[in-house]
């Protein structure tokens, strides 16, 4: 079938066997992964998936942000991992769409996620989850702990540009820290609804997620929690970092300022004495002797030097 990733049947023992096209439902559990994109899996999903259109909708949806959603057949779970394919900004995170019910799992994507295809190796060597529960679970403890591990490099990453800016400030640490808080708020834009759908796990009362599935979904919870006090953290420290570099860029921009000012004092009377005496008409002293530019040239550097003098004893440079 087009648009069709994988279609498995879990075996109870965390191994799973092929289940062709037309998926025939047997006493295992089974999932059907699907490239929604494509028009095969739409048109399946419509017409043959016996799912309610709601629920097909939510699975076609081209935006969505994480939810959950209890139905009186099924449960409905949409959620964002960090986008780990190649070329691609981390931050721009990939969706999951997930609709369970009694037997079976249909799950849907866009764009490769690096956690179900973890699950899937697992599963192909006998390890995987047992039952559609602890898949989901599975899936969602994959999709955190890669957030986590994303988090820690922003928070590594951060730790380092903080040393760089307090050793040598740059003008390129803010396009970097800019960067990271360009990151930081796009995750927390999905991680947020993210964590409100793991609360909706915890508290629902399906029969199709066991106590002990709640029970993980809310360590998982704890951990994702975490993760985004420590991006607040970050962010924070982000702020810091940026309004150091502003403060470096105002003080080098003040010392120069500062300079430029010397200089235009020491050359202001200089200035207005070589205007003086260069205007073109009668009565300049010193036109007749041979040694008035050498006088002159030595005033303007006595006055200099003087004014030069009295800056530095008011500690003005």
């Amino acid at each position: 079938m087009e648009g069709l990733i994988h279609a498995f049947d879990l075996d109870g023992l965390g191994g799973v066997t092929p289940s062709p096209y037309p998926f025939e439902r047997n006493h295992c559990a089974q999932w059907i992964h699907l490239n929604f994109d494509n028009p095969g899996a739409k048109q399946w999903l419509r017409n043959e998936s016996q799912i309610d259109p709601i629920v097909v909708e939510a699975l076609l949806a081209e935006e969505s942000r994480p939810r959950f959603n209890q139905y009186d057949n099924g449960v409905l779970l949409i959620l964002r991992g960090v986008n780990l394919n190649p070329d691609e900004d981390p931050e721009d995170m990939v969706s999951i769409r997930i609709w369970l019910e009694e037997g079976r799992i249909i799950s849907t994507r866009r764009r490769v996620l690096l956690s179900v295809q973890d699950t899937v190796k697992r599963l192909e060597e006998g390890k995987g989850p047992r039952d559609s529960g602890e898949l989901i679970t599975t899936l969602c403890q994959r999709l955190t702990g890669r957030v986590a591990d994303f988090v820690d490099r922003v928070d590594d990453q951060v730790t380092s540009i903080e040393d760089r800016v307090v050793d040598q400030p740059k003008q390129e640490h803010r396009k970097q820290v800019a960067d990271l808080k360009r990151q930081i708020i796009a995750l927390r834009r999905y991680l947020l609804p993210e964590q409100e759908a793991f609360d909706g796990v915890i508290e629902s009362d399906s029969p199709l997620l066991s106590e002990h599935d709640r029970r993980v979904v809310e360590e998982i919870n704890e951990r994702l929690m975490r993760k985004l006090d420590q991006l607040e953290s970050v962010s924070e420290r982000i702020s810091v970092i940026i309004e150091q570099l502003v403060s470096y860029t105002t003080d080098l921009l003040n010392q120069r300022m500062y300079l430029l000012s010397i200089i235009s004092a020491v050359f202001l009377p200089l200035g207005f004495l070589t205007g003086l005496l260069g205007v073109n008409i009668g009565g300049i002293p010193g036109t007749e002797s041979p040694w008035a530019f050498t006088y002159f040239v030595a005033g303007l550097t006595a006055i200099s030097a003087l004014m030069l003098w009295y800056f530095y004893r008011n500690r003005w440079m």
